[in-house]
């Protein structure tokens, strides 16, 4: 065994020993081991003793041998003047970055897997998962609560995931092979070669040695390549639940188990949201491609299974067609860069008169007469769960593209928000008048095959809504919903409608999507409750929601997706909070109204978005963890996002782990609802809201502006977009250096401020002790906090992410470079410090005083001081990834603005993006730190009591 991978089977316990708990050991021997793989292979074997240097130096035995390391690390960097040797550098630091990051998710597994409780799976029987759930006695309930649309997850792309599918391919491959390694069902041969594999896989999308940018195929191709991964990983889900199931109740069926779980895709060229490269040409191309992978996966697992001869022809036969479609496709926009309609009209119907045909419930039936086997099972739940079309593609566009399509269509269309309801309402109602329209729709989007969208012209945005809306109509199976974003009023659903209808075919089918409004900004989100009530008192509307659910096989519901990210940017952190929680109660107690005068309920369906604002809780999405509070017990929806896809969703057991516990969440029997009194909660979410014009008086001040420049926010944002499409839209990273951040995509935002060393999720909260003193809530007795912390969801909610974004955000490098940072002495370090004094009181129940004897501590102070008393059991992880950013800062200088698209300014971004992105797995969760605590021997006196139960 090579010396690399000794070292490797010492830390995982591979050896017989007992493994190492802390990410450093197992991140310096995966570092080690990938490092013997790299400099197999030159150029990487010429700077073989430096990436050696720069691991150590990372990830030392000796604390005290740190700082030496470090400066005899930059030493060598400062000598390192040929560009291919910094190359070079740079990809081996972003790919030990990578292995700093899957070391943390397989620490979790290990603390995990020695932990003496009960499996997720047994506690959410039992009746132990968390404080508020209740036993299942009844076998047939406990299935009937699995069974149910628990949890839809949707799939989108995302600066962040700025890999190579190739690589990412590579990485998972380690993570199986470690886990087999570990279970000794693979030797170090297997080990080896994975990682070998890894090291030669391009790290980056390049091309020609420069960074052209992800297409969107590229992007189809990575969402297909997730779905693949749930396909595959579903299984161990499967299986941990029949288990569970199969010891508590000898009668249990396996066959009656069929998770209500869902996936959708975002990313499969169907979040259009004003891309001009996002077109119905890439989503027909998405479509098929959506066909031909989940067809060949039934075709694989129909080949183990004797008989069904028809079903498999057909599956054959319809697989060979979707690749032949996919690849004409390609030809045709690899050649021309667009379909004309005639040809985009002859692919669409060759591939709907090949997959139409194929019937879920048909097939299903069919392999439920087979003689019962494992293998005949897991077939049925995959094919209950995604269906032919691989999951479903969900659109998603700003509501502002089809107003100036309708107003480009009604004469006169009405400025005023009744008015336009009247319009569409009247239009809707007669038949003669919507088939003028149609008339008109069809002659506006003709003949523009290959335009490029902008804002002076609406014909090619009317074009390509058009045929997108027809492949809605022509895929209903495939194509379910529609994201409006950016949302307004009632009258934008009444728009989307009217485009609906107005695409019918011939014989009278029309599209059937669900319509989602998303609400990004406070005064929509004021709005959501009117807007809802607005639209289902709507005859026309109100129709069509029943239509949708018939398609869908459902009981009609209605979505609304709040966003998450987008209103911390714009409302900061506490105003977003207290802006989410009241819209769910409005929206809850408008969906009440609603039903209590209607003969015909409509279920309320929250979808919700998120990033870096919405932490996880050790792998469960903070909205799934938080699911009783919301009152949403019996469904949640959420968005997952590049970092998340890579880090949740690649690794088997990081699959398995993210599936299992956010179920769970979602399906736990409940004692009661736990969400506290609103004469409780009503004063706390007054005071978060009322934070939110301050932070809009900074967000909009030319402060900001200059702050951003100081700290290189047009470069920042430049690397982080330069491999996504997002890199072509607007402030997407290749606008002017004096970038306007009140104007910039939430996404550019996050990454230029991220990258520049500030976490923005706790921005906003300066001025949240007065108001908390506004509304009757003593801010300043650290017991009456901790009281709020402990019984208001809202505030514990908000408390956590303050926490959460304090240590992870850089503040005390920022503070080192105050001088060029001309708002860090008059606001953010004061808005750091007072955020850092709230949450820590509001979490030990202690006056900081007590902590810092009465000293002012520097930002530096107060995040070592967050550390000792929140996050022990991070301290030595923290450093580590402290001089992990310092090597990637000192490399920046290589990355110079007469460079824009070449390799090394996107691979510092990859580095620096999976140590500040990705996940720490011990870090935001009680569960798993107490756990660590425990094993370490680590005081932890605020956390969970040793010894007390934890549902994993």
């Amino acid at each position: 065994m090579e010396p690399s991978l000794t070292e490797l089977a010492r830390a995982l316990g591979v050896d017989g020993q007992s493994p190492e708990f802390k990410q450093r050991p197992v991140a310096h021997a995966l570092g080690n081991a990938m490092l013997a793989s790299l400099t197999r292979n030159a150029p990487y074997a010429a700077q073989a003793q430096l990436g050696q240097q720069m691991l150590d130096a990372m990830f030392p035995e000796d604390e005290k041998q740190a700082d030496a390391r470090m400066r005899a690390v930059q030493a060598q960097l400062a000598e390192l003047t040929d560009p291919a040797a910094q190359r070079v550098a740079c990809d081996m630091l972003a790919r030990l970055g990578h292995m700093h990051q899957m070391a943390g998710l397989i620490v979790r597994d290990l603390v995990l897997e020695a932990a003496p409780t009960r499996t997720t799976a047994q506690a959410f029987l039992d009746g132990k998962f968390g404080s508020n759930s209740l036993p299942y006695i009844h076998v047939d309930d406990a299935v009937a609560s699995l069974n149910k649309p628990r949890l839809e997850l949707t799939f989108t792309g995302h600066p962040t995931n700025t890999n190579c599918l190739s690589s990412m391919i590579a990485q998972r491959e380690i993570g199986q092979a470690l886990h087999d390694w570990r279970n000794g069902t693979a030797t170090d041969v297997a080990v080896k070669k994975a990682l070998d594999q890894y090291a030669n896989a391009p790290l980056l999308p390049e091309r020609a040695g420069a960074m052209p940018g992800l297409t969107v195929r590229d992007e189809t191709q990575t969402m297909l390549y997730f779905l693949n991964n749930a396909y595959s990983d579903i299984d161990t889900v499967y299986a941990g639940y029949d288990r569970a199931l199969g010891e508590k109740f000898p009668e249990y069926d396996p066959s009656k188990l069929r998770l209500g779980l869902r996936y959708h895709s975002w990313g499969s060229s169907a979040d259009k949201d004003g891309n001009a490269n996002v077109n119905a040409d890439t989503t027909l191309y998405a479509l098929a491609a959506h066909y031909q992978q989940i067809l060949l996966r039934y075709r694989e697992d129909l080949s183990a299974i004797a008989g069904l001869d028809d079903w498999k022809e057909k599956i054959d036969h319809a697989q060979r067609v979707a690749t032949g479609v996919q690849r004409a496709i390609e030809a045709q926009l690899d050649e021309h860069g667009y379909l004309e309609e005639a040809t985009f009209n002859g692919l669409r119907d060759q591939l709907r008169e090949v997959v139409a045909p194929l019937d879920r419930d048909a097939f299903i039936a069919a392999l439920e007469q087979q003689p019962a086997s494992p293998t005949v099972t897991s077939l049925i739940r995959h094919v209950h769960g995604f269906g032919f079309s691989f999951g479903t593609m969900e659109y998603r566009e700003t509501s502002e593209e089809f107003e100036r399509i309708v107003k480009a269509l009604i004469p006169d269309y009405p400025a005023d928000e009744q008015g336009r309801r009247d319009a569409l309402s009247a239009l809707l109602a007669d038949p003669a008048k919507l088939a003028e329209f149609r008339g008109r729709f069809a002659v506006l989007g003709s003949s523009v095959e290959g335009k490029p969208f902008n804002k002076e012209d609406v014909a090619p945005i009317a074009y390509h809504t058009r045929k997108r809306l027809e492949l809605a109509r022509d895929f209903p199976q495939a194509i379910d919903n529609h994201v409006l974003a950016e949302c307004q009023d009632a009258s934008n659903l009444l728009e989307l409608l009217l485009l609906q209808k107005s695409v019918a075919s011939p014989n009278g089918t029309e599209p059937h999507l669900g319509i989602v409004p998303l609400f990004e900004d406070s005064g929509p989100l004021e709005r959501a409750p009117d807007v809802l009530k607005a639209a289902l008192s709507n005859p026309h509307y109100r129709h069509h929601v029943d239509q949708v659910a018939a398609v869908q096989h459902a009981r009609p519901a209605q979505q609304m997706q709040l966003a998450h990210s987008d209103n911390a940017r714009r409302n900061g952190l506490p105003a977003a909070r207290g802006l989410i929680y009241r819209a769910h109660q409005q929206l809850r107690a408008a969906m009440a109204d609603i039903n209590a005068h209607s003969s015909r309920p409509v279920d309320l369906q929250f979808y919700e978005g998120g990033s870096l604002s919405d932490p996880y809780r050790g792998g469960v999405r903070a909205i799934s963890a938080a699911i009783n509070e919301y009152g949403l017990h019996d469904f949640a929806k959420m968005t997952v996002q590049g970092g998340d896809l890579l880090n949740y969703c690649n690794l088997p057991d990081s699959m398995y782990r993210f599936n299992m516990r956010n179920i769970t969440h979602n399906a736990a029997r409940l004692e009661a609802n736990t969400s506290k009194s609103v004469s409780r909660e009503e004063p706390v979410i007054n005071a978060l809201i009322d934070t939110k014009d301050d932070y809009k008086a900074l967000f909009q001040s030319s402060e900001i502006n200059d702050f951003a420049e100081a700290i290189g926010f047009a470069e920042e944002t430049r690397a982080g977009n330069t491999s996504s499409r997002a890199g072509a839209r607007p402030n997407g990273g290749h606008a002017n250096p004096k970038v306007d951040v009140t104007k910039a995509r939430t996404i550019s935002f996050s990454e230029g401020f991220q990258h520049a060393g500030l976490t923005p999720t706790w921005v906003g909260s300066k001025t949240l002790p007065a108001t908390l003193q506004q509304h009757g809530i003593a801010s300043d007795s650290p017991r009456a906090m901790q009281q709020y912390y402990r019984g208001s969801p809202v505030f514990k909610d908000t408390t956590d992410r303050m926490l959460y974004g304090l240590v992870r955000s850089d503040m005390p490098y920022l503070d080192e470079r105050s001088d060029s940072h001309p708002l860090m002495n008059s606001r953010l370090k004061q808005e750091y410090g007072t955020s850092f004094k709230l949450s820590m009181e509001s979490y030990t129940g202690k006056p900081l005083a007590h902590f810092t004897k009465g000293r002012e501590l520097s930002p530096k102070e107060q995040h070592d001081l967050l550390i000792d008393e929140v996050y022990p059991h991070v301290k030595d992880v923290f450093g580590d990834q402290d001089r992990f950013m310092a090597l990637g800062r000192s490399m920046k200088r290589w990355a110079t603005d007469a460079e824009p698209n070449d390799l090394k300014p996107m691979l510092i971004h990859n580095a620096l993006d999976t140590v500040l992105h990705g996940r720490m797995p011990l870090l935001d969760d009680p569960t798993y730190a107490t756990l660590y605590c425990d094993r370490h021997g680590i005081t932890r006196p605020h956390g969970p009591a040793k010894g007390a139960h934890l549902s994993l």
